[in-house]
């Protein structure tokens, strides 16, 4: 068995799920529409689109901390992993 296992899973869910679910279509939009990818526009779905790609970058860096906490948690509790404790 892999120690950790459910720390780890939680680790790659937080990488992958928030820039898969709202990082990308933030950014396809904005390349189907034409759209400058770093500057807002003053048009509504433009400012929609550039707000969504920054709360998926804080709601990353939390998934992330929250991931890396319960490692942390579980390294404390558990010892290493693979450790014959």
């Amino acid at each position: 068995s892999i120690p950790f296992f459910k720390a780890l899973v939680g680790l790659i869910g937080a990488m992958t799920s928030v820039p898969l679910s709202l990082t990308l279509p933030a950014i396809l939009h904005r390349r189907a529409k034409h759209i400058s990818l770093m500057i807002p526009d003053r048009s509504c779905v433009s400012t929609d689109s550039y707000l969504l790609f920054l709360y998926s970058v804080v709601f990353l860096f939390i998934g992330l901390i929250g991931a890396i906490s319960s490692i942390d948690e579980d390294w404390l509790n558990h010892g290493r992993p693979f450790s014959c404790r």
